[in-house]
């Protein structure tokens, strides 16, 4: 997942996401710092526990991640507007001969720090929408996934041999795996709609010889009823 921290304090304990190397379970950290501790059940568990407890709150950080997105997005506006000036601007260069030269640094770097982070809290943004709807069906996702093979229609190679070779004691998806696998919100929707087509079709999958041999045998008898 994204760093959906909003202090300092929330992002020094933060877990993106974790893989499982030569026996340790590497966790990773914000600005690219990693963790690491042996690979145990037990360990593993606790680090998707961190992970869930992170999701807390998420409807209230997803509003202040759009509000700060919204800002950013002004900000590049209006300091790209300010650099237009200075490169513009002759009434200026009249006053002082540097002074364009200085608001064209300024704005300009205003300009490219605020669509930095335009670009930032948009994936941010996206991410979290993406964790909300895996959240809101994981467990139909789960339960569903291994059914049958029309619920991997319109997926690619890659992501159905993700589904294959997962375990059957296993999930396919959990708050790390939607990551480390790249699982899109668009794909999660698709799996979705597939499980619904299936629910609506609610087609019988066995053969007509699976039916047969599973058909009651029906004794018959020559004796006659005694009246």
């Amino acid at each position: 997942m994204k760093d959906y921290s909003l202090n300092i304090k929330e992002q020094t304990n933060f877990i993106k996401n974790y893989t499982i190397k030569k026996g340790e379970i590497v966790s990773k950290l914000p600005y690219g710092k990693k963790h690491y501790i042996p690979y145990s059940e037990k360990n593993e568990a606790r680090v998707l526990t961190i992970m869930e407890n992170q999701l807390k709150n998420l409807d209230k950080k997803d509003k202040i991640f759009r509000r700060k997105h919204h800002l950013n997005l002004l900000n590049t506006i209006i300091f790209g507007i300010l650099t237009y000036l200075g490169f513009t601007n002759l009434y200026i260069a009249e006053i002082n001969q540097y002074l364009p030269m200085i608001i064209q640094i300024i704005a300009g770097g205003g300009s490219l720090i605020s669509a930095i982070k335009t670009i930032k809290t948009h994936g941010i943004i996206k991410d979290i929408e993406k964790t909300k709807y895996y959240k809101n069906n994981e467990f139909e996702l789960n339960k569903n996934i291994k059914e049958n093979e029309n619920m991997k229609l319109n997926l690619s190679n890659k992501k159905i041999d993700i589904i294959n070779n997962t375990p059957d004691n296993k999930n396919v998806f959990d708050i790390n795996k939607i990551d480390i696998d790249n699982w899109t919100l668009e794909e999660l929707k698709n799996v979705k709609n597939n499980i619904e087509r299936e629910y609506y079709f609610a087609f019988n999958y066995e053969t007509q010889d699976e039916l047969e041999n599973d058909a009651p045998i029906l004794k018959y008898s020559n004796k006659k009823t005694k009246k």
